[in-house]
């Protein structure tokens, strides 16, 4: 399924990003395919987030080499009007998860995943790395590289929070979506 492109953030753009890749695997894992990379050892190299992007390959490949993937998994993946990603839970087991997009700072992708009474935020710096300052109080969330992997500190900086933002990582709020997302739409990133 594919032969798709991999190239690194270059000055006109972000170079491809992770959630590319699991919109690709997860519609190619909905028929029972393979996904495809052209390689390119040099651009593998020089994209900073070419670890997250590997792990989501891995992931859905894996899955689907295991039989993870059932008859009604297949078919959730075939509704174009849902992108779906392929999580690691606190169990160390796979989870299919509906996923969107939501509003955070420029050079941030952020994910809003809804889960069964544990919804959580996706998200990773695009290019590099920096410090996201999040108007959600210290202690109010967690955050971990893999939601089965340990917590992460925050530091604080009055009613707000300093996450670092590089790779992926979860935050998972002790609130609901809205104030979540409203925090993502509100951060900024220091430098």
């Amino acid at each position: 399924f594919g032969w798709w492109g991999f190239w690194a953030p270059r000055a006109e753009d972000d170079g491809i990003q992770a959630d590319m890749y699991e919109y690709g695997a997860s519609r190619a894992a909905g028929w029972d395919c393979p996904a495809s990379v052209q390689a390119n050892l040099a651009q593998f190299r020089a994209h900073p987030r070419a670890e997250d992007i590997f792990e989501v390959l891995r992931r859905w490949e894996d899955a689907r080499a295991r039989g993870w993937l059932t008859d009604e998994r297949r078919e959730a993946l075939k509704d174009l009007g849902q992108e779906h990603t392929l999580l690691v839970d606190e169990n160390g087991e796979y989870e299919l998860a509906p996923w969107r997009p939501i509003k955070a700072p420029d050079g941030i992708s952020a994910f809003l995943i809804g889960r069964p009474g544990a919804s959580c935020v996706a998200y990773w710096h695009r290019t590099g790395s920096a410090l996201l300052r999040l108007p959600l109080p210290q202690g109010s969330f967690s955050l971990r590289r893999e939601l089965n992997g340990p917590a992460e500190p925050a530091e604080a900086d009055g009613e707000w929070s300093v996450i670092p933002a590089d790779g992926r990582r979860y935050l998972q709020p002790g609130s609901d979506n809205w104030t979540v997302e409203k925090a993502f739409a509100s951060a900024q990133i220091i430098d």
